[in-house]
């Protein structure tokens, strides 16, 4: 009957946003998948949007009205923590509390931005123990904070970084023939180094 308050320290880098309090198992195998790809639980800030034991336990039995205060919570909660990089957002609730999304199924895995930090849903324990598949997914998700978390230089698929990369989008609508040519030039000379990675792509219809 009492709200649980967040566990942790708010100095950590990592937070995990649960959706509510939840069955002790679930909890347990969200900790052993972060010591699985080397996140420690015990310094991370973990904390629930729904910090209570909903109906029937389900955090679909509380309503948008009832649930809005406790988001705006959540929300502060994470704002005084000076040194968050990342947020793992666990199940529907808690991605759309700092997104505005839904769909965890299909959104896992993708990196959004919320105030300047990293945000990445990921799909709740209690569904993956009912579908065993989707346990690797969870896995891979973790390794994406893992790495966000790490200094990096060299951008990979898995870091997200992706929009923090100057793009040029060069073609007929946006300059002349020469110009096109010109810049082709300048990054086939760029690509002869090594340490640099040329990608061509090119669009076609389908057919």
């Amino acid at each position: 009957s009492q709200p649980v308050p967040p566990e942790g320290s708010p100095m950590a880098e990592v937070a995990i946003l649960g959706e509510s309090l939840g069955h002790e198992e679930e909890m347990s195998k969200l900790r052993q998948w972060c010591r699985v790809v080397g996140i420690h639980p015990e310094k991370c800030y973990i904390l629930n949007v729904y910090p209570l034991f909903p109906a029937a336990g389900s955090i679909d039995n509380v309503s948008p009205h009832e649930l809005k205060p406790w988001q705006d919570t959540a929300r502060n909660y994470l704002r005084q923590c000076p040194n968050l990089k990342v947020v793992v957002c666990v199940g529907n609730v808690a991605l759309e509390t700092l997104t505005g999304f839904r769909d965890i199924s299909r959104r896992r895995g993708s990196v959004y931005e919320w105030e300047g930090k990293k945000v990445i849903g990921m799909i709740h324990p209690a569904a993956v123990l009912r579908r065993k598949e989707w346990v690797k997914h969870c896995r891979v998700d973790l390794e994406r904070v893992k790495r966000l978390t790490t200094p990096h230089e060299t951008h990979h698929q898995y870091c997200g970084c992706a929009r923090q990369l100057t793009r040029t989008i060069l073609s007929e609508f946006t300059c002349d023939t020469q110009t096109l040519d010109l810049f082709i030039q300048h990054f086939l000379t760029r690509a002869q180094n090594v340490k640099d990675v040329l990608a061509i792509d090119i669009e076609t219809p389908k057919v």
